[in-house]
């Protein structure tokens, strides 16, 4: 009954922005990443993600729009706000459809943190510490001065691992589960020109809510029927 609750709890937070365009949510995200029988609560204590966020910034895999198109997005820095450990500063940029680089600013907020009340895996069993996992909210802007920009708006899911000092990793270990769904962003993107959004999905190695763009087994591949979009080029 109480993990219901924190479910439903995330979904009031998700659904308070996405557009009617976005058919997926963050509970469709949670259990194609982790969450199938594992328990889980809420958290009071404090996460540093600063590590875990800047694990690999690098050449996230995604899409805008119903057509698929393909998203590249590379962060080039994410700062901590040293005061409240819960506001990230991220630049980087973007290309749609292997054309139109965009330079983007904006923020990463810490929502709501989560703990795991059972091993995700037997190597979890014999190791001391904590494995849980956050949801953000994130904000970027594009420049307004050039074509074919707008905004990102949207929620981040992440897994982590705190060891008994309190250090905050990166996790990876999912026996049974895909952890290349880890680092998920989920969301739209809105046109400055139109103000119109579309759905907008990136992540690190896996792109959430995809549907029949990805037709890969143990990794990320590109349904042919979207060469045509950006993915002809592919390379895992």
């Amino acid at each position: 009954m109480k993990q219901n609750k924190i479910i439903l709890l995330i979904l009031i937070f998700f659904n308070c922005f996405v557009s009617q365009a976005q058919n997926c949510t963050i509970k469709d995200v949670l259990e194609k990443t982790i969450i199938q029988d594992v328990k889980y609560s809420e958290s009071k204590e404090d996460v540093n993600l600063e590590s875990v966020l800047r694990y690999d910034q690098h050449e996230f895999i995604g899409f805008i729009g119903h057509k698929k198109k393909r998203l590249r997005i590379n962060f080039t820095s994410i700062i901590i706000d040293d005061e409240t450990k819960k506001l990230f500063f991220v630049k980087g940029a973007t290309t749609v459809r292997n054309t139109n680089l965009r330079s983007f600013s904006g923020s990463f907020t810490v929502k709501n943190h989560f703990v795991f009340l059972e091993p995700i895996d037997d190597y979890a069993i014999n190791k001391k510490g904590k494995y849980g996992f956050s949801i953000l909210e994130y904000t970027l802007a594009e420049d307004p001065r050039l074509c074919f920009t707008g905004t990102f708006n949207g929620k981040i899911l992440v897994c982590w691992y705190k060891d008994e000092e309190g250090n905050t990793t990166y996790c990876d270990l999912f026996d049974g589960y895909d952890g290349s769904r880890n680092y998920q962003f989920i969301g739209t993107w809105t046109s400055y020109k139109t103000n119109n959004s579309s759905i907008c999905n990136w992540g690190q190695y896996r792109i959430p809510c995809s549907g029949d763009l990805d037709v890969g087994a143990s990794e990320f591949m590109p349904n042919p029927k979207y060469n045509n979009v950006g993915w002809g080029d592919y390379v895992p």
